[in-house]
């Protein structure tokens, strides 16, 4: 009898010839895993994966709270895997088994040899549980706790549920996309919300010293740096000096214009950065209406200087669904330190909720003549993670 985890995966298993791509990939993130926290051997049976502790001294819980956080895993089972005798399935069971507790047995033969079917097999172990654990009594319809047996052509999984995973894709299987990352609550959920669709984000953040403090950097390399641990690598983050531009577009700008232009030189870098890491989009943490810069006709000025799809997956949340979800993965407590951010600086009291492009770029020129011909941002690159 060995401990072990049984992994299953979501959309994953609807792939058609391109499937083993994906499974690769999450195999190798599960493994990886597995390696930082001990002994383990990894089998596969069917579309699941069991990672199997080598020592009785294994920690499943560490492992499980590593394995949770990846991409492509919608269900996480601990249990035991035994040989398919009997008294062996018996022993593992009596391991699981909570005292105290309604249970439900629900056996599956993927090895239709198996002597014993499955109803026979559910009523047997049933009976074993009511005389052997204290406290237990049977409820098929609404139980505590879900005794699976699953019989292979090899072996025998015992396992109950032990967490939900995250669902999506595996990180990196969808392209690369640069992210628009501000530090707020929005940005690191719209880029964890495109992680999980598979895609490697490469997070660009604008700041304006020295009117935004050296607190704001940190404040987003530790939100970048949470979500390196979903990533399961270290992840490539532009830091953009935005001073110059920012005090161009304050002083060329009519006021009610100032945050969908400085949004346009936002999109254009962002593009670059894009172009050179063959990023093939931008993500926003932008939800409809929820601010005045973040209406329809807005959105629609700052599109149009992207040559690249832009990706909204926030656009139809609510504030509250947003914070739900910030809270979720973590990084809220993170958004929400006070610092001072570069958009916050330079609001408008009376932005533009309906601007049209032929007034923005009119205004666009001579933000363009103020910076010169030759003008060029300044940024730095890290790996953080």
């Amino acid at each position: 009898m060995k401990k072990c985890l049984l992994i299953s995966v979501g959309e994953l298993i609807l792939k058609g010839k391109n499937r083993n791509i994906f499974e690769n990939i999450l195999i190798k993130k599960i493994k990886e895993k597995a390696e930082t926290t001990g002994p383990y051997e990894f089998k596969k049976y069917r579309a699941r994966y069991a990672v199997i502790a080598k020592t009785d001294d294994a920690n499943l819980q560490e492992l499980i709270l590593k394995v949770r956080k990846i991409f492509g895993i919608t269900v996480i089972f601990q249990g035991y895997i035994v040989s398919r005798d009997i008294d062996s399935i018996k022993k593992s069971v009596l391991k699981v088994a909570e005292k105290d507790s309604t249970f439900k047995i629900r056996s599956k033969r993927h090895d239709k040899s198996y002597p014993i079917k499955s109803l026979d097999l559910n009523r047997e172990i049933g009976e074993f549980v009511l005389s052997e654990v204290r406290g237990t009594s049977v409820d098929v319809h609404n139980p505590k706790q879900i005794i699976n047996i699953e019989i292979f052509e090899d072996s025998v999984i015992v396992f109950t549920e032990a967490v939900r995973g995250m669902g999506g894709l595996p990180y990196g299987t969808a392209g690369r996309v640069v992210s628009l990352f501000s530090g707020g609550i929005d940005s690191p959920v719209a880029s964890w919300m495109m992680m999980k669709r598979g895609c490697e984000i490469i997070p660009v953040h604008f700041h304006t010293p020295p009117y935004t403090g050296e607190g704001s950097i940190l404040k987003v390399k530790d939100l970048i740096k949470h979500l390196a641990d979903f990533a399961g690598k270290p992840i490539v983050s532009y830091f953009v000096n935005f001073t110059s531009v920012q005090l161009a577009v304050k002083k060329c700008v009519p006021d009610k214009y100032v945050t969908v232009v400085s949004r346009r030189f936002m999109g254009r870098i962002a593009e670059d950065i894009a172009r050179s890491e063959k990023a093939k989009g931008v993500v926003t943490g932008e939800a409809l209406a929820q601010v005045a810069s973040q209406t329809l006709e807005n959105m629609l000025c700052v599109d149009e200087v992207f040559g690249l799809t832009v990706l909204r997956p926030l656009v139809g949340l609510d504030k509250e669904e947003i914070v739900k979800k910030a809270r979720y993965i973590g990084t809220y407590d993170i958004s929400i330190r006070k610092e001072v951010d570069c958009c916050h600086l330079f609001v408008p009291k009376r932005p533009e909720t309906k601007a049209n492009i032929a007034g923005v770029c009119n205004a666009e020129k001579k933000v363009l003549e103020q910076l010169g011909t030759d003008w060029k941002y300044e940024c730095s690159v890290e790996k953080i993670g």
